[in-house]
């Protein structure tokens, strides 16, 4: 049977109504001998060719598996812009009370962030943005306090404003509020005493911003601290009653070694965030670096976030690192001298293509049947060799001073890359059993976790993980964006919520809730075969 004709009798027996393109040139044929559909779903989503607009979201139609539904949209229209700004990316989303859960997300923009209710995930409010034209807003988090916002900046953005016409002047408002509640901006909206309205308040580019976003309608930004490094992550925990952030910078320079100067490491910073009276809101506690290996190795400058919280089974306070070519568990039991407890290094455990990329971590919340995972995974600039994205792996990290691999996924079909981290891994979490994982232009990908819900595998090696279903946001919003991405969609992080529901920046198409149905995951496609990939044997189901 020829590709047309598999196709067709595929969509016919999954009854799934599919339209849109093929993935690949090569599908995998059906067989009328088999007793179950041909589940090609996988490829679907995947899709590319000369026929295919990466840019257009109604190419991507009806693409999502029926497991996952939308719950909520907004394409987060911009006051300044008097449209959506576009390229919403990172961010953060959280409860931050018992009745409240508030989102924020940057955008690549003259728009720092914007943030919004979503406590009712069907029901999203716009309430707000806060404008900062020459600072890049890389990341930021709500603090669990409900209060504050808390932002890592990376770069002066100068040649982002608009040319004033008929001049050469770069028009220059500095920084405002915007809010859906207000017919003005609030300018300037800084603790520090008046400011002129066309200064920026915010000089240098590498900083830690504390944002108090108590009165939506009139934010405060309330200090400024100097970032040794370009601000690349920033996650907020709190721990014990006390509320940390921890930033994670890029080239970081090596003082007094020039040679090492340029792109050497990253380091992770911590941070007590609370009202310190006439200090401020942020006690900067520890900084932590990886500096050079005694061979020479360094932390490359692509790898570079983490979490923080308390271990499960050690009741230990533990930050999960994933960096460069290794992950790392550090003790935090004394905050002012972090520790280093294990390590975990993706050399000789991968493919060339795969060593020095590692760049989220996400611990588990509890145990499984005695057994703590944490799920870490890469991003990729461009494709891999051996697999047609990077790795995800499952860490055994009952002991945190060994953690270990038992579990593997990677796309289940190959993909055509034509642009810069295109179909790249990216942020990760963990609902119930399944693993959800961001994956840029691919979407959201649902994993099945639950083959190691009895804990690991009984002999050595990973277990190749089935995917379970695939997200792809495609409404095509009512106006278009200012400063449009790349690709529609492009979706750089999930966020997944204590209810069960997700929440996710769906670039230019905004904020959207979703929801996935593990009691009906599709037909699994085969896993892509690892075994000449990774160096652990791969356990095959």
């Amino acid at each position: 049977m020829g590709r047309l004709g598999a196709v067709a009798l595929a969509a016919l027996m999954l009854a799934m109504g599919f339209a849109g393109c093929i993935g690949s040139d090569e599908l995998s044929e059906a067989s009328t001998e088999q007793d179950e559909p041909v589940p090609i779903w996988h490829e679907q989503a995947l899709a590319f060719g000369p026929s295919h607009d990466h840019t257009d979201p109604t190419d991507h139609a009806n693409l999502s598996t029926p497991n996952f539904d939308v719950l909520g949209y907004d394409q987060l229209n911009s006051s300044y812009y008097g449209q959506p700004a576009g390229s919403y990316f990172c961010g953060d989303a959280k409860p931050v009370d018992d009745d409240r859960r508030l989102a924020v997300f940057e955008s690549r923009s003259q728009v720092g962030f914007t943030i919004a209710d979503v406590t009712d995930p069907t029901d999203i409010e716009n309430l707000g943005e806060l404008v900062m034209q020459t600072t890049r807003i890389y990341d930021l988090a709500v603090v669990p306090d409900g209060e504050h916002v808390v932002l890592v900046t990376s770069e002066a953005r100068e040649d982002q404003l608009d040319v004033v016409p008929g001049t050469d002047e770069r028009r220059h408002e500095g920084i405002a509020w915007n809010s859906p509640c207000t017919d003005e901006p609030v300018n300037p909206v800084w603790s520090a005493g008046e400011q002129d309205e066309t200064d920026d308040p915010v000089p240098r580019p590498m900083s830690l911003l504390v944002v108090d976003i108590s009165d939506p309608e009139e934010p405060v930004i309330e200090e400024q601290q100097p970032l040794a490094g370009s601000g690349h992550s920033v996650y907020t925990r709190n721990i014990d009653g006390t509320n940390w952030a921890m930033v994670t910078t890029t080239r970081v320079p090596v003082m007094g070694v020039p040679e090492l100067s340029e792109n050497s490491f990253s380091a992770y910073q911590f941070y007590r965030i609370e009202d310190l009276a006439d200090r401020g809101h942020a006690e900067h506690v520890a900084t932590w670096k990886r500096l050079p290996d005694d061979d020479g190795a360094q932390l490359g400058p692509r790898g570079h976030d983490g979490r923080m919280k308390i271990h499960p089974k050690t009741d230990e306070k533990i930050a999960y690192l994933a960096g460069g070519d290794r992950f790392t568990t550090l003790d935090m039991s004394n905050p002012e001298n972090p520790e280093e407890l294990g390590r975990w290094e993706v050399e000789g455990s991968a493919t060339p293509a795969e060593e020095g990329t590692l760049h989220s971590a996400y611990p588990l919340e509890e145990l499984w049947n005695g057994t703590h995972y944490t799920v870490i995974g890469p991003e990729h600039a461009g494709h891999p060799e051996g697999a047609p994205t990077g790795v995800i792996w499952v860490m055994d990290t009952t002991d945190p001073t060994e953690p270990e691999p038992v579990g593997a996924w990677t796309l289940p079909a190959q993909v055509n890359w034509n642009g810069t981290f295109q179909f790249s891994n990216h942020y990760l979490t963990v609902v119930d059993e399944t693993l959800f994982v961001s994956m840029y232009h691919g979407g959201v990908w649902a994993v099945d976790l639950s083959p190691l819900a009895d804990g690991p595998p009984e002999e050595d090696g990973v277990l190749a993980l089935d995917s379970e279903g695939v997200f792809l946001p495609d409404r095509d919003g009512p106006a278009e964006p200012a400063e449009p991405g790349r690709w529609a969609p492009t979706f750089e992080e999930v966020l997944g919520q204590p209810d069960g529901t997700l929440v996710g920046s769906a670039g230019d198409q905004g904020l959207v809730t979703f929801a996935y149905d593990d009691e009906a995951p599709m037909p699994a496609p085969e896993p892509w075969d690892l075994s000449e990939a990774i160096e652990p044997d791969v356990i095959e189901r």
